[in-house]
């Protein structure tokens, strides 16, 4: 009889999941949990722990487009921070980011961006309180072009590698714009010379997304999305090895001629790369990039890929005893933050390690923006903010993405397609 009931009651859920409709996405873009939620998060689950467990137990290295989802992509890290030779595929990417912060107000943001034919996509914001903000002259547009094929070196910013996951060296040559300006203008209105010249060291070990990311997270995102072969197949191709690591910059800035002022920030940093990198496959994203006071490091975030990971949360904590914790479960909402284009500027959000929980109070102090692509096909706010966590303060980056329709005033020399 109990197994009667058993199978009746296994027979029944089976036939209302098959017959429940997949739930409508949130705005068009946010995947909802479907009715058969549970158990694709269980199996992606499990597969992905033994995935990891035989890429441990082998010291496997991915090969041919394998790595993330448990298995790293490099064998060493002297093959992972060095300048990666780009794919032969149209889009391939290999960037480098970082930022920086103190509590006096100052915050530095630059990244280059390698790509096909030659081309980059550089950033540079510098904010020196009662001195002013100061950006690229290409700015908001970011594509510069005839860049070294080899090397992080574009528009005059240099980005080198000196020892692996230890320090970098970071130059600018070149005019700035005093700022900011949110529309492209092809003239020399507020150019001033400028020259930075930084050292970076590191403070904390670095997290590698492809195996250090929270199983919870992945699994919940992915087990949102429609299951086919062609979603799977477009997961793969579209990943991109990406791993962080906090530091401290030292360093001189010297702009229009006068005397060079020693500056010195904290902030994260991060490299990826990999075999496609598209800006319009993005709808929305927003990634908190801070230091707190007692010396904790967090990164907190949310990334909207409609066609395969619409609501992912990524994240973790490095502790000032060294240690790293993968964010477990977050309540931000990116629907609930700005989803009508622009991020709000005083906010509020939770997450979670496990059994320990953080509250994060948000201002933001200043919010430049630019562009990425060709056809500027992401809208970027690199928010300039400070925060209250559990108490602590800090400082430090929110980036936020959207994606942009209005196309890009400039002329493009060059196509990936």
């Amino acid at each position: 009889m109990l197994c009667f009931i058993f199978c009746s009651i296994v027979f029944l859920y089976f036939l209302r999941n098959l017959y429940l409709p997949e739930p409508v996405a949130l705005y068009g873009q946010y995947a909802q949990p479907g009715p058969w939620y549970w158990e694709k998060r269980g199996i992606f689950l499990l597969l992905l722990k033994l995935r990891k467990w035989r890429a441990e137990r082998d010291q496997q290295k991915a090969s041919g487009g394998g790595a993330g989802y448990g298995v790293r992509s490099k064998s060493n890290v002297a093959e992972m921070e060095c300048a990666q030779k780009l794919p032969s595929t149209p889009k391939a990417v290999d960037a480098v980011y970082f930022n920086g912060s103190n509590e006096n107000g100052a915050y530095i943001v630059t990244a280059l961006s390698r790509r096909p034919k030659n081309v980059a996509q550089i950033v540079l914001f510098l904010n020196i309180p009662e001195v002013g903000l100061f950006q690229l002259p290409e700015h908001p547009d970011s594509t510069v072009y005839e860049c070294d094929p080899d090397a992080h070196d574009a528009g005059g910013l240099k980005l080198k590698c000196t020892t692996p996951m230890k320090e970098w060296k970071i130059e600018y040559d070149g005019k700035l714009r005093k700022g900011p300006r949110d529309e492209w203008k092809d003239d020399d209105e507020g150019l001033v010379d400028a020259k930075l010249e930084f050292t970076w060291t590191a403070y904390t070990d670095f997290y590698d997304f492809d195996v250090d990311q929270a199983p919870e997270t992945i699994s919940d995102a992915i087990a949102k999305q429609q299951w086919s072969r062609e979603f799977f197949k477009t997961l793969k191709d579209s990943h991109q090895t990406h791993y962080e690591q906090f530091g401290e910059w030292k360093g001189t800035v010297q702009i229009d001629g006068k005397e060079a002022m020693n500056l010195t920030f904290k902030g994260m940093r991060d490299h990826s790369y990999g075999k496609r990198r598209e800006w319009g496959d993005f709808h929305r994203y927003g990634i908190h990039m801070i230091h707190l006071q007692d010396g904790t490091s967090i990164n907190l975030g949310k990334i909207c890929l409609p066609e395969t990971l619409s609501d992912l949360s990524i994240g973790y904590i490095m502790t000032p005893d060294g240690q790293k914790k993968s964010i477990t479960s977050t309540d931000m909402s990116l629907p609930k933050l700005g989803e009508d284009g622009v991020p709000p500027k005083s906010y509020e959000v939770t997450f979670a390690v496990g059994e320990e929980k953080y509250n994060m109070q948000v201002d933001v102090k200043l919010a430049p923006i630019f562009y990425m692509g060709f056809n500027w096909e992401a809208k970027i706010y690199e928010q300039m903010i400070s925060v209250n966590v559990n108490g602590q303060k800090g400082y430090g980056i929110a980036e936020f993405l959207y994606r942009w329709y209005l196309g890009c005033p400039r002329q493009a020399k060059e196509s990936f397609d």
